[in-house]
């Protein structure tokens, strides 16, 4: 399990755009808002919120707010 820090304004992914990649995604976030965008939905995890979803679907995780957002994840991948 890995823990990322996003400042305000930050993404996970240098592109512009949805992404997606190998393996399964679960996430917790720590501290601050992260707000994660998928094709036909926009979710908001505050602090103790958890979510998982395969990598294959294109999504950007982000953060709009006016502090970092702290967030623990483990990306399984399949045959590893």
């Amino acid at each position: 399990m890995a823990s990322a820090t996003y400042p305000p304004g930050a993404t996970a992914h240098p592109e512009d755009g949805l992404f997606r990649h190998d393996g399964y995604e679960i996430g917790t976030v720590l501290a601050g808002e992260l707000t994660i965008d998928f094709d036909d939905e926009r979710v908001t995890l505050r602090a103790g919120d958890a979510i998982s979803y395969p990598c294959s679907v294109p999504h950007l995780l982000h953060n709009t707010g006016t502090e970092d957002v702290v967030a623990q994840w483990l990306i399984v991948h399949p045959g590893r």
